[in-house]
């Protein structure tokens, strides 16, 4: 498919356009049965979130595995108080961050932000139960569509390279390698185009997540309605890492302005029609 820059760009920017959209995919009380009542047995699709972190690793270079431990208390944490929590998050600008993250900093950050919080038992059809691994964060039926892949730079006791957060295994396993910076500001208009007056570098940037939907599944549940959900289930996890950030006093700054193609393919999932990244933060 050929492209036209000129029409693209206008047509981004035509709300009429956009407005139809919404209605396309609103949830009407007209046909709701039909279009956005759940399809399929639930069942199934808590064995599919089995299979989810081997489908996704095979994308890698290697699967090695490094423990997330959840090894901490109260007293690890600069603030514990969620009401100083709330009024001192902010979103750092990247070159007011210090680039002083470490391991156990991400450990910590990792368990609370979108770890397993308990585990619940489910009865199915067949009369069957089973332990589900709930997180701590809310999800659309459960789906946990979000995959959290992170970017190690200079975090003290963890290599640098991209890495994928299997929470139901409370470990990182390992997708690539080092970058070099010139590689990684290539992935946002911001660093590659100097677009923030004071951001020339990413110097002062420990960690780069990205939140990853993979809607293999949660389509054939939700059909449409996963785009919204998937949308959600980022923000659920954005809001926990800049609030436990702000909890361990370091800096947080979550950031939609990316190249998609460059960073799918950094995460080696550009050719996989069902993942796709919807957002990132910068810690620091």
């Amino acid at each position: 498919m050929i492209h036209n820059p000129i029409k693209d760009h206008l047509e981004f920017f035509d709300f009429e356009l956009f407005y139809e959209r919404l209605l396309e995919d609103e949830s009407r009380s007209q046909a709701w049965r039909l279009h956005h009542l759940r399809q399929e047995d639930f069942s199934k699709h808590i064995m599919h979130r089995k299979k989810l972190t081997k489908s996704f690793v095979e994308k890698g270079a290697n699967e090695t595995e490094i423990p997330v431990k959840y090894s901490f208390t109260e007293d690890d944490f600069f603030e514990t108080s969620i009401l100083d929590i709330l009024h001192k998050r902010r979103s750092i600008p990247l070159y007011e961050m210090s680039n002083n993250w470490t391991y156990q900093d991400l450990e910590k950050l990792l368990s609370l932000s979108a770890g397993i919080s308990h585990q619940k038992q489910e009865s199915h059809k067949e009369n069957k139960s089973e332990d589900t691994a709930l997180r701590v964060y809310p999800s659309g039926g459960l789906m946990y569509s979000v995959n959290l892949c992170l970017y190690s730079r200079n975090v003290s006791g963890l290599p640098d390279g991209m890495y994928y957060y299997d929470a139901n295994q409370s470990n990182l396993k390992k997708l690539g390698g080092a970058r070099t910076d010139a590689e990684l500001e290539e992935m946002f208009p911001m660093t590659d185009f100097n677009l923030e007056s004071k951001t020339k570098e990413i110097e002062n940037i420990s960690v780069m997540m990205f939140l990853v939907v993979d809607f293999e599944r949660s389509f054939q549940k939700y059909g449409r309605l996963a785009y919204r959900l998937g949308l959600l289930e980022a923000g659920h996890i954005a809001q926990n890492i800049q609030l436990i950030s702000t909890a361990i006093n370091r800096n947080s700054h979550p950031y939609c302005g990316f190249y998609a193609d460059r960073v799918e393919e950094e995460l080696g999932i550009r050719k996989d029609k069902y993942k796709h990244c919807f957002y990132t933060l910068f810690l620091g």
